[in-house]
């Protein structure tokens, strides 16, 4: 026994002698980030100490793991009190056993997560980071603290209307095992063009949110003033609108660009509520909201704009913004018929004052001009301005990532001679967002 022990010591022994030393290697970690390579393919920085490799090699960590060694951890438990971005938050996550992972697969995580809408649970499933409930897709760009953080009803729902802006399909990969990717991409007419007097026309696709307010003006419907859709039931407009010497709008004309025309859908009006600061003949507080006889079914010729955050730079000096009406198209000229747009520049509200000095202590302008009110104007030179007939239209302008969603940051209020290069007033619509949200959406 002895003997066979010894022969076996031997040859073991010229095995490790033939190849120069021990062929076993411990230079191995569980992000695969070490490697056996040629010592001069290894900058000594990178040198590892203490492990074996075969002869002629040595341990070297590399800059990237193999991509196609993807590390493989599995939870013993969901991950439960983490937010996506690492964060505590309170859950109601159940416990589940950890989902089976194919060791012979790359795994890509999807980009989009599934959304409780009352918690912040979510777990590790089918290889995808996923929301219980109502299984309701977000986008992962979230900003940090959104989910722990309270949202704006109008910044939820805005969202919602963005999705019918957006077509959504899925790549296939090359590689047949790989999950299809999902893209997105803009569906919408946006205007390009420089944008109601000296005003040009629309398409629907540019505006459709936009709403024209019908009224009985001696046993004929007449639109007297503009609103804009915000929801699937609600239209905002201007108090005055709705306070008119023929009484309130009984109609609301939508989905066309021009009047009177069978393409248009007409919805009556059930409730109209006026801001209750609003005291006529005064402008201040000019906001109202029309509510519909019936909820509406949106599309992308039919929906929405989005209300502003409390953050918006749109009604900042010398920002452009776009008004949008059927109102008269110069000053004692008809109103039109067909959907206008005119771009407008913000300005300055201590400059606009000095337009409207001789109107303080007046009934309309008893304080002068205040924070809730934007002042806009057109080029002076081709006369553009908002008319007669424009009144509770809206002055708008694109979300800062989508060239396809309109918000909403001004109401056509007043102004004076239509054209003359004087700006007009809008009442800004940021000021009065939490009267508007607990309207809209209770």
């Amino acid at each position: 026994m002895a003997t066979v022990t010894r022969f076996f010591i031997a040859l073991l022994s010229l095995v490790d002698s033939c190849f120069g030393g021990s062929q076993l290697t411990d230079c191995v970690d569980t992000w695969r980030t070490l490697r056996c390579v040629i010592p001069t393919n290894c900058p000594t920085k990178l040198l590892v100490e203490g492990m074996r490799c075969p002869s002629g090699r040595t341990c070297c960590r590399i800059d990237r793991p193999n991509p196609y060694l993807p590390r493989r951890i599995l939870p013993d438990l969901p991950l439960r009190g983490r937010s996506l971005l690492d964060e505590e938050v309170q859950t109601t996550a159940k416990t589940e056993e950890p989902a089976h992972l194919d060791e012979d697969r790359i795994i890509f995580p999807n980009e989009f997560a599934k959304r409780l809408q009352d918690t912040s649970s979510f777990r590790l499933r089918d290889d995808h980071f996923t929301f219980s409930d109502e299984e309701r897709l977000f986008s992962m760009s979230l900003k940090r603290n959104e989910l722990a953080e309270p949202v704006r009803k109008s910044v939820k729902y805005c969202r919602e209307y963005t999705k019918l802006t957006i077509d959504v399909g899925y790549a296939s990969p090359l590689l047949s095992k790989l999950v299809p990717m999902r893209y997105e991409m803009e569906n919408c007419e946006p205007s390009v063009s420089p944008l109601v007097v000296g005003g040009s026309n629309t398409s629907i696709s540019e505006f459709p949110h936009m709403a024209a307010l019908g009224y009985n003006r001696t046993g004929d419907l007449e639109y007297l003033c503009g609103g804009t859709l915000i929801s699937d039931q609600f239209v905002l407009t201007a108090a005055h609108c709705i306070q008119t010497k023929w009484g309130p709008p009984l109609v609301v004309h939508m989905g066309a660009t021009k009047l009177h025309t069978k393409k248009a859908k007409m919805v009556s009006v059930k409730e109209m509520y006026i801001h209750p600061d609003y005291r006529a003949p005064a402008c201040y507080s000019d906001i109202a909201l029309v509510k519909l006889a019936r909820t509406l079914k949106l599309t992308p010729k039919l929906r929405p704009a989005c209300l502003p955050n409390e953050e918006t730079t749109a009604h900042h000096t010398n920002k452009i913004a776009v008004a949008t009406g059927w109102g008269r198209t110069g000053f004692g000229r008809e109103a039109s018929i067909t959907l206008l747009k005119v771009p407008l520049k913000v300005m300055d509200k201590k400059k606009c004052s000095e337009y409207y000095a001789a109107d303080v202590l007046t009934p309309s302008l008893p304080k002068g001009l205040n924070s809730d009110m934007i002042c806009a104007i057109g080029n002076t030179d081709s006369f553009e301005d908002t008319c007669q007939g424009d009144s509770g239209g809206p002055l708008q302008g694109y979300l800062p990532d989508n060239r396809c969603m309109l918000q909403v940051v001004g109401i056509t209020s007043f102004g004076k001679s239509c054209g003359a290069g004087v700006p007009g007033v809008y009442t800004k619509v940021a000021s009065y967002l939490s009267w508007i949200e607990d309207i809209v959406w209770p």
